[in-house]
């Protein structure tokens, strides 16, 4: 029987768990702020407060959250979210992992202001007798029509679809002005469990695998690293391709990550401690 495919996606943003050092470091470099990413702060109220910023592009943002309260011990952490293009297709995205995942897949769904989007995600058994680690975690997401009509958008968007660059337009057309252009690549390090939820979530979008990546017509390449045991941080390189070649710097955030910019790419990398000054 042919496959069933999922709705056309974008890998429209990933999350990481950033300690305080380099989560203040984001926001006290002027490249950053400034000339990269539109860049702002929120709080979301969850069981308890998560501390968010957000770099918007062109065609992709980060969500950066603070290791504190609601993300309290999860430095380290990553998610990794595609979105359809049209609204309203997550149950159409649910039949399509279902081919490639044969554990429990998790349906829920996220209120925001003026939106609501139904996600799906590997289902994970809770553990109250130890509290839960630093996980990487692959979302797919399809946003509601009555959300893409509160936004503006015509019947003919909702019909045919939306473009990662319209999206991040209607979010804050600034966006369009900044050097963040999209993500080139990912690189990850995963346990064996987290690699068969990401491989089977990279199937269902349309991805192949070659040697130990895997590649997309559109979407990012993705490179993975399975570990034995649960190794932080789960990001350890993130390529972003600028809009336009830029000044040489390096900036560093804290003792776990830090950033390249040369020509036209940005690269945040995890730092080699084994080089590091004692």
């Amino acid at each position: 029987m042919k496959p069933f495919s999922a709705p056309v996606s974008d890998l429209g943003h990933i999350d990481l768990v950033l300690d305080s050092t380099a989560f203040h470091a984001i926001l006290q470099d002027s490249f950053l702020i400034n000339q990269f990413a539109v860049v702002s702060q929120d709080t979301t109220m969850y069981s308890k407060p998560s501390f968010d910023i957000y770099m918007l592009g062109r065609e992709a943002f980060l969500h950066l959250s603070l290791d504190k309260e609601y993300w309290k011990n999860k430095a380290g952490s990553a998610v990794m979210i595609f979105q359809t293009r049209r609204p309203e297709k997550y149950d159409s995205l649910l039949l399509a992992w279902k081919q490639f995942y044969k554990d429990s897949l998790n349906a829920t769904s996220y209120k925001g202001g003026d939106f609501n989007t139904g996600e799906i995600l590997p289902y994970r058994k809770k553990d109250t007798l130890n509290p839960t680690k630093p996980n990487f975690t692959p979302i797919l997401m399809s946003y509601s029509i009555q959300g893409y009509k509160n936004w503006g958008f015509s019947d003919s968007v909702i019909t045919y679809g939306l473009s990662m660059q319209e999206f991040m337009r209607s979010w804050d057309s600034s966006s369009q002005t900044k050097l963040f252009h999209k993500i080139k690549s990912l690189h990850v390090q995963i346990t064996k469990q987290e690699f068969t939820e990401m491989e089977s979530a990279l199937y269902t979008m349309g991805y192949t695998k070659q040697g130990s990546q895997f590649i997309h017509e559109f979407n990012p390449s993705i490179y993975y690293h399975i570990t034995e045991t649960n190794v932080v941080p789960k990001y350890t390189k993130i390529e972003i391709e600028l809009a336009e070649s830029t000044e040489e710097r390096t900036i560093q955030l804290g003792d776990t990550y830090e950033i390249k910019v040369k020509d036209t790419l940005l690269v945040i990398q995890q730092l080699d401690k084994t080089k590091q000054k004692p």
